[in-house]
């Protein structure tokens, strides 16, 4: 099949390299037939939100990336100035954030971050791409609330488009154990009621893809021997560093490493196909980050971006796994 394309990864090299960077997270998404990564422009030092720091970040992955890599921008106050240089210097967009990005009980976790937060900013961005006729995405959907909003501004022409995470659709809050600070993440994982109608919503079309936003860090930083769920740092992410990064072991190992094969598991479940599985991870994240002329697809003239996988093998996925050659 086509290679995965994952529009929504955080490699976060230079500056936080400890947390993750190019080689290892190419290694990574190699290794999960992910053969397109898009970074986000964030945890890196500088964040790329300037030409120049998109200029270090093409410096930092020249020769490190074991597939194509894409960039976003980041639009912050005062940056206006930088979008069209980064534009013209070959980012992909630009994302930005309606909500800062940052107890012992994963329930009061849940509480911090309801869906009603999640709810006003998404009906925040539909209101403005009605409004200007820009092109708008939503990341890392969580709710299935905020369906009907979405929905109901695509039937008023918005050109809106929405993405959820492996995470949301595979894990839910009722099984998430008390102080298990490596399922933390921001949306929070709901729970399996909201999970259920998420997998309609990709069944109707409602929502366009699926992403990992793989976003590690390093084991202290998790507290990953605390039960801090609140103090911990927000990470979602395979174990990408293998061997090289021992300080990695116990970060939930799934996303751009496992993500296609938690994928393919959950759609044999809901009666969904390989070709289902084709248009939400390959063609219409491809799409998303403008490269559906080339990625995405097996077609003449596109890149020869290929994954061959068994789908009828299995493995079983744990806390201190390191994810298997696949291509």
């Amino acid at each position: 099949m086509p290679g995965v394309v994952d529009c929504h990864v955080h490699v976060n090299e230079p500056g936080r390299t400890a947390w993750e960077g190019y080689l290892t997270a190419t290694k990574a998404a190699a290794a999960g037939g992910v053969t397109t990564i898009v970074d986000m422009p964030l945890n890196s030092i500088p964040s790329t939100v300037t030409l120049p720091a998109f200029t270090t970040k093409l410096s930092e992955a020249a020769g490190k990336c074991y597939v194509d890599v894409g960039f976003w921008g980041g639009i912050v106050p005062g940056n206006q100035n930088e979008l069209v240089p980064m534009l013209n210097a070959g980012v992909m967009g630009f994302k930005c954030f309606l909500i800062h990005s940052e107890p012992r009980k994963y329930e009061t976790f849940l509480e911090s971050r309801p869906d009603q937060m999640e709810l006003e900013a998404i009906k925040l961005v539909c209101e403005l791409c009605l409004k200007y006729r820009v092109r708008c995405h939503i990341v890392h959907l969580s709710t299935a609330k905020a369906l009907p909003i979405i929905i109901e501004a695509r039937k008023a022409g918005a050109p809106l488009t929405v993405e959820t995470c492996h995470h949301y659709l595979s894990l839910e809050a009722e099984t998430i154990p008390d102080g298990a600070t490596q399922y933390k993440c921001c949306p929070p994982i709901r729970g399996k009621s909201n999970q259920d109608l998420l997998w309609e919503a990709l069944k109707d079309g409602h929502i366009d893809m699926v992403v990992s936003d793989h976003s590690p860090c390093t084991a202290d930083l998790s507290l990953r021997h605390s039960t801090n769920t609140i103090a911990s740092a927000v990470v979602i992410a395979s174990h990408s560093k293998y061997k090289e990064m021992e300080a990695f072991d116990g970060i939930l190992p799934q996303l751009v490493c496992a993500g296609l094969s938690l994928f393919w598991t959950n759609c044999l479940r809901h009666d969904m196909t390989l070709v289902d599985l084709v248009q939400l991870l390959c063609r219409k994240t491809a799409e998303m980050a403008n490269l559906g002329h080339r990625k995405g697809a097996i077609k003449e003239g596109y890149d020869a971006d290929f994954v061959v996988w068994d789908p009828d093998s299995t493995f079983k996925v744990n806390l201190n796994v390191t994810c298997g050659t696949m291509v």
